[in-house]
């Protein structure tokens, strides 16, 4: 009640079912580690995702060394008690491939290709 009294909100935390999305497809799988991996730490980049697309080797490497991101971790191949990177490197075994993914993927976003739209999980 305190919450809902100062934002001026309305109803319970919890109001609906939660919404899950079964993986089932590598494309949906492809977009899934580039939002988690990429586009999440690119936001906090200064000057965000379309100043990180128009310099994009120098963004590449300020995510990489983004200390609030297992990036780097994946990319170098470095061992984590954290992460399981099995998958993602099954995926992209060589690093310039993720980066090249990666680039093409924020370039699609920012230039509205909607051939990803089934696996938006936002609109941005």
């Amino acid at each position: 009640m305190a919450f809902n009294s100062k934002y001026q909100e309305a109803g319970s935390m919890f109001q609906s079912s939660y919404k899950g999305k079964t993986v089932d497809e590598d494309t949906y799988l492809r977009y899934l580690a580039f939002y988690i991996q990429i586009k999440n730490v690119l936001e906090q980049r200064p000057g965000g995702l379309r100043k990180a697309l128009s310099e994009f080797d120098a963004a590449w490497e300020w995510a990489l060394a983004f200390p609030y991101s297992s990036l780097g971790d994946y990319v170098y191949a470095r061992p984590s008690p954290v992460i399981e990177p099995e998958l993602l490197l099954s995926m992209f075994p060589d690093p310039n491939a993720f980066k090249r993914e990666a680039y093409e993927m924020l370039s699609d976003r920012i230039n509205r290709d909607d051939d990803r739209a089934p696996y938006l999980l936002e609109p941005w």
